[in-house]
């Protein structure tokens, strides 16, 4: 249930408590002018079978209301606990997408430097040549974007599956066209043709980009769990995994 969706039963439950109580006043004046031989007990008696009538008119959707702010303020809690979890997370996947020289996409710029100084040269270096190695300086922007986001969440639950969902999306674009995609595209041209300080330096960086992955993937599960309808993920729960060079 959302945000608006409470405000939307609030406000009609408060235009239905004015009407029913202007109705109830209405009532109470007719009998009171028109029946005035009547015994007070008895136009008492009528007033209180009204109200009671009315009460439970109004009863289920008094409850669901109670119940809908009830799961809203619970879900906010669990937002505001998990999202320490998915801002380190989100401070872990730095290492991986930043300049560094300790990371998968510095490696494979390796490869492509490699072919450009000879250390792969003839035939293979034509093939290399041919690999879309992508550069992440320019994906990194959105990166930082994302990080100041981060500095203004408001503890809601909206707001929270929000910035789970956008991290969801850098993080997919990143594993599959920086880091997968190329892989595969090296694989095809052969893995004994890799020279093998850069074969050694992937497998190296790709067990702790692993490690990583495994992390994010069973947070994704927990919030899908917590925050998910039916069969609806919220954000993936199954990233592929980069194959060995």
């Amino acid at each position: 249930m959302t945000d608006e969706k409470s405000e939307y039963y609030k406000l009609k439950i408060s235009a239905g408590l004015i009407g029913i109580l202007a109705s109830i006043f209405i009532i109470i004046g007719v009998i009171v002018n028109v029946y005035t031989y009547l015994p007070e007990w008895l136009i008492w008696s009528v007033f209180i079978f009204i109200a009671i009538v009315i009460l439970w008119l109004l009863s289920h959707p008094v409850s669901n209301f109670i119940k809908n702010k009830g799961e809203i303020r619970e879900l906010n809690v669990l937002a505001r606990k998990y999202f320490g979890e998915l801002k380190t997370l989100l401070e872990r996947f730095d290492e991986f997408i930043s300049n560094r020289n300790d990371n998968i996409p510095h490696v494979l710029q390796d490869l492509s430097r490699s072919v450009t100084t000879k250390v792969v040269d003839g035939p293979d270096k034509r093939e290399f040549e041919k690999i879309s190695i992508l550069r992440v300086e320019p994906f990194y922007d959105l990166f930082i974007n994302l990080q100041k986001r981060f500095e203004f969440f408001n503890g809601t639950k909206g707001d929270f599956l929000l910035l789970a969902q956008e991290f969801d999306t850098i993080l997919n674009i990143y594993n599959r066209f920086h880091i997968c995609k190329p892989v595969e595209e090296i694989r095809k041209i052969g893995r004994k043709k890799v020279p093998e300080e850069i074969k050694e330096n992937y497998n190296k960086y790709k067990r702790k980009y692993e490690r990583f992955i495994e992390d994010y993937t069973n947070f994704a599960k927990k919030i899908n769990n917590k925050f998910g309808f039916g069969e609806r993920n919220i954000i993936t729960a199954y990233l592929e995994m980069p194959k060995e060079l």
